[in-house]
């Protein structure tokens, strides 16, 4: 994490520190005690549905929570060609904050996608397809070391062996298509405005926000060489035949992004009440910074053959590891919507759907090129869950 991250995250919590300080500092204090509200924990009483005949809409006051699974599509980087579509996976939301009776109380929220991790992978065999076991082995089973017994095992490195299931020797190469994950939350000053005239309710919120999501990409190379390093092609030329090969490299080539974002947020929740049911959306615009952090990384193995073809052997195996670390700053804005429809199956327990999307508009580092870290993001999708007392 960037010097430049701890001194905002710092400064954030300095001016939180001096709000809780201020003339109006109860009103400004996320922290209270959890038997502030005296409930009567009577989660499972029977739901009430008044609101149906015409009375005033119930305002809720106390502790609230909810859980949310989410299912959710995911852009990819535009370094894709195929960059015009996306990939869907799953995550989990978590809210839980209070309301008080003077109409004003604090939110907090966090968020958890998985993903995604869609990647084109196939493999390829080895120029030694397969080892026959060495002699004088007695049959034991494949021992880990292929179809040889003991002796095959005792006597080549596991690295020159064939794979214990697929009795073969072979690289899965892999090439990344969209995979990433997120992390965040978000802690919101809320208000509570005095009742529309058709029943519904606005609550303005400000609040902080942190979001980190990690962008990886992966190229596999995979080459064979002949005995004079030149390099074997997929199909036979007239100067290079396929079954000289001798030498053969795998490859393996990775960049990560991490995107650190800070910043703040403006927005609203609108609800309403109808009997049983309760529809509610939030709205969420957010500017923050983003400190990124990249590295990119080479692993090579080269094998080395006593000849060509099956029943060479192996005679040498060279490892290579090359790293290199960056960091970059960008501005990223956007918005945040939801949009939910919740069943009171108790009076303070309902269950709820709905919509979820993230828009980060730009800023936002993805892909293999270090130079194009000013990506948008979108994430948008469906939601399931359970609410209490909200």
């Amino acid at each position: 994490m960037s010097r430049n991250l701890y001194s905002a995250c710092l400064s954030a919590l300095v001016l939180l520190a001096v709000l809780t300080a201020g003339a109006h500092a109860q009103q400004f204090q996320p922290f209270i005690d959890p038997n502030y509200f005296h409930p009567d924990l009577q989660f499972f009483a029977p739901a009430e549905a008044g609101e149906e005949y015409g009375g005033e809409p119930r305002l809720r006051t106390g502790w609230y929570g909810g859980y949310d699974r989410l299912y959710i599509y995911v852009s990819r980087p535009k370094g894709e060609q195929s960059n015009t579509e996306g990939d869907f996976t799953w995550g989990n939301r978590y809210d839980i904050g209070y309301m008080t009776e003077e109409n004003h109380g604090w939110g907090f929220s966090a968020i958890h996608i998985d993903g995604p991790h869609k990647s084109d992978g196939y493999e390829v065999e080895r120029l030694n397809r397969y080892l026959e076991p060495d002699t004088g082995g007695g049959g034991g089973g494949t021992g880990g070391g292929g179809t040889g017994g003991t002796t095959t095992s005792a006597l080549r490195p596991v690295v020159d062996r064939n794979d214990g299931f697929t009795g073969e020797r072979s690289y899965n190469l892999e090439n990344s298509v969209n995979k990433g994950d997120l992390v965040g939350f978000d802690l919101n000053k809320t208000w509570r405005l005095e009742p529309l005239h058709n029943g519904s309710i606005i609550e303005p919120l400000v609040g902080f926000r942190y979001n980190k999501f990690r962008d990886l990409t992966r190229r596999d190379v995979y080459e064979r060489f002949d005995d004079e390093g030149n390099l074997v092609p997929v199909l036979p030329t007239a100067d290079v035949a396929l079954d000289d090969a001798t030498l053969e490299r795998f490859t393996i080539n990775e960049w990560g992004i991490t995107n650190h974002m800070v910043g703040g947020q403006l927005g609203f929740r609108w609800y309403k009440k109808q009997s049983r049911w309760l529809l509610d959306s939030d709205f969420r615009a957010f500017a923050m910074q983003n400190f990124q952090g990249m590295y990119s990384q080479q692993l090579s193995e080269t094998t080395l053959y006593d000849g060509a073809g099956t029943g060479s052997e192996t005679t040498l195996v060279l490892r290579d590891k090359n790293i290199r670390y960056d960091h970059d700053s960008e501005f990223v804005w956007g918005m945040e919507i939801r949009a939910q429809a919740a069943y009171e199956v108790t009076r303070d327990i309902a269950l709820r759907g709905g919509m979820h999307l993230i828009d980060y508009a730009n800023g936002v580092g993805r892909g293999n090129n270090f130079a194009s870290n000013r990506e948008d993001l979108l994430m948008v999708g469906f939601t399931f869950g359970l609410t209490v007392n909200r």
